[in-house]
């Protein structure tokens, strides 16, 4: 009876661990699945980018229209485009910024709110003006802040920030472009 009862004990656990993975690899192969399921979302999950919009790269859309003529006068002009891309308006006191690439060198044009009564904007304009240079604010460099070369036309200018790494070869046409608008 002893006997039976041993036997029947380890069916009855052998049947458990069958089905509840005992043995280890059962559950070892449905555990490595649901983990590369896990690792598979995760990576889909962190390369959906969210994009957090910061007010100095909002558009309220008045640059478009200008930026719209300007990128068909380059196209005619024969000039490959990148598509736009939002700056960092605020750091040159500047209301609204995009980025492109000209034949695969990076641009930028910003837009500027003569009226807004702000410290760095009127700073800005007022040096793109007299010496065609803007500063950026909020960054400094050997406790200077930097300055870039721009062209200003109206309240519009535009810069060419690999200018001291890399001149751009379509720069005078560019701005003879940019001037048009």
């Amino acid at each position: 009876m002893k006997r039976n009862i041993l036997i029947l004990t380890c069916l009855l656990l052998a049947f458990l661990c069958v089905f509840t993975g005992c043995n280890g690899k059962a559950s070892d192969v449905s555990d490595l699945e649901m983990q590369e399921n896990q690792q598979s979302q995760s990576m889909q999950e962190s390369q959906e980018v969210v994009e957090i919009p910061d007010p100095g790269m909002e558009s309220d859309g008045k640059i478009d229209a200008r930026l719209d003529s300007f990128e068909k006068n380059l196209k005619e002009a024969g000039m490959k485009l990148g598509e736009r891309a939002f700056k960092d308006a605020t750091a040159l006191g500047a209301k609204e910024g995009y980025g492109l690439n000209i034949n695969d060198i990076p641009v930028e044009v910003y837009l500027f709110d003569k009226n807004s009564g702000d410290a760095w904007t009127t700073e800005n304009l007022k040096a793109a003006a007299n010496s065609q240079t803007v500063t950026i604010f909020g960054v400094e460099i050997n406790g200077k802040s930097p300055t870039l070369d721009c062209v200003l036309n109206g309240d519009l200018i535009v810069i060419f920030p690999m200018e001291s790494m890399m001149p751009h070869p379509d720069k005078d046409k560019i701005v003879e472009i940019f001037n048009q608008l």
